[in-house]
């Protein structure tokens, strides 16, 4: 199946219908494989079949996201845009749905004159696909030039010139600029050839609403996992009592050594890890504050630092860290909302959504490539443990790619958990587990470390200093 999205996306439509072909062999009534084989019509443009079989998928899961997309495109070709957004609503209320189909119903909005949705949902999909939506910016000055806000829509495309200046939408774009600069009084309704620009565009099929291939976890804003209804969520309390928990961990990982595992696979352009390798170190840790509000990690393994012992000579370096979010030198560069009392692995846990703030720098991680440092800014989900206020999971991804290192997503999650110590019968939550999904300078990368048999040390901090003995 992701040889097949994978070749639709590329247009290679040939060895898509010869590897769909096999998976029809497999799994003929699956939704995914009916609706990749719409999907494959659509692009071919056998439209009939593409109809029939996107209302096939949908007769079989009426919440596939991309069959809806599909069936609003048919929608917008027949110039029934209220069945669209019909269609479109459902795609977005979906798990597995995306900031794209956010786009597609903010321009529905759009050509149906309901301004405040379409700019709710066009700002809704800049949020969730920040740095890589190109029909939001738009479809969101459109909507603000319709209410006269011409010095908002100016700014919006201000900037979105200045990040591409040269990208597939900048000419309409500088066309809408120019529009706004001798508006003065709004327009009452999109322009005629808008419409139906729109609606000529329904008869391509977009690559964007083709699924990705699934080869990286779920985006930790793609979906917000249940929590329980009607209960409120202490986040004062939570802050407070996990920012405590989290310089004890501070101090916990200085005393510790482990055996570290480090699996890695490279995952193929179809999403299918194509060479695997495995190491092991002897794994020590130092997390320091080197100076008032500034902390240092450094990894020993086999007492070595550099990038020379893993795979492919790229480092990964204090992914186990991550929990410095909450701690309260670095919590107020971020932007935290408590989305209310959840589960993690059948015990409950309060569960907290956090955002770098775009006022602030981004400090708690970066890539170094050659004497370069890249910061960037995450974003994520964390579970904190309700009777201990503990984390015991988080996970993150890039608030925006990278593309100076060519760095277009990463996403990592984080297992905590308590290990008892027989010294003083002591108990500290320390790392699991890390996973490292990246797609990084034309190569995607899974690793997961895995962290055992740890070991705790002291050290003896007082000195007796003695005279030296003569020699006999």
């Amino acid at each position: 199946m992701n040889k097949a999205l994978e070749d639709l996306r590329t247009d290679d439509f040939g060895n898509a219908k010869k590897h769909l072909d096999k998976v029809y062999l497999v799994a003929p009534t699956a939704p995914d494989v009916t609706c990749a084989w719409g999907m494959y019509y659509a692009l071919t443009e056998d439209w009939v079949k593409a109809r029939s079989d996107w209302q096939t998928t949908l007769q079989r899961d009426p919440g596939q996201p991309y069959a809806l997309a599909g069936m609003a495109q048919f929608a917008l070709k027949d110039g029934d845009i209220p069945k669209a957004i019909e269609y479109l609503q459902r795609a977005v209320q979906a798990p597995s749905s995306s900031w794209h189909l956010e786009e597609r119903l903010a321009e529905a909005y759009l050509l149906h004159h309901e301004y405040d949705l379409a700019q709710q949902h066009a700002e809704h999909a800049l949020e969730l696909g920040e740095g890589q939506a190109n029909l939001a910016p738009l479809v969101l000055a459109r909507a603000l030039l319709q209410r006269n806000e011409s010095e908002r829509a100016d700014k919006i495309l201000d900037a979105f010139l200045l990040r591409q200046p040269l990208g597939p939408r900048a000419e309409e774009a500088r066309s809408l600029r120019t529009t706004s600069m001798w508006q003065s009084t709004g327009v009452t309704e999109p322009a005629e050839n808008e419409l139906a620009g729109a609606k000529a565009a329904a008869f391509t099929f977009p690559e964007e609403l083709v699924p990705p291939t699934k080869w990286m976890p779920p985006d930790v804003d793609e979906t917000v996992p249940a929590v329980k209804a009607g209960v409120a969520c202490p986040f004062e309390q939570v802050s407070e009592q996990t920012g405590k928990r989290v310089a004890e961990f501070v101090s916990a990982v200085n005393r510790i050594s482990a055996k570290e595992t480090l699996d890695q696979e490279v995952i193929d352009r179809f999403g299918s890890p194509s060479k695997h390798e495995s190491r092991h170190y002897a794994y020590v840790v130092s997390l320091q504050e080197s100076r008032p509000g500034h902390f240092t990690v450094e990894e020993y393994r086999n007492g070595k630092t550099g990038s020379d012992i893993f795979p492919d000579h790229i480092a990964s370096f204090g992914l186990t860290s991550l929990v410095l979010v909450f701690h309260p030198v670095y919590r107020g560069e971020y932007e935290f909302s408590c989305e209310g009392l959840g589960q993690w692995h059948e015990s409950a846990a309060w569960q907290v959504h956090f955002r770098q703030r775009p006022d602030k720098p981004a400090r708690l991680r970066g890539y170094h490539v050659g004497n370069q440092w890249y910061p960037v800014s995450l974003r994520g989900r964390a579970w904190v443990a309700v009777d201990t206020f503990q984390i015991v999971h988080i996970e993150t991804d890039l608030v925006a790619p990278v593309p100076e290192v060519r760095l277009n997503a990463e996403h990592l999650s984080v297992d905590y958990a308590p290990i008892e110590f027989r010294t003083n019968n002591q108990e500290l939550w320390l790392p699991e587990s890390a996973d490292l999904f990246v797609d990084f300078n034309m190569r995607r990368i899974h690793r997961r470390h895995h962290f055992t048999e740890y070991v705790l040390f002291s050290v003896d901090e007082t000195q007796k200093i003695s005279a030296p003995q003569p020699e006999p």
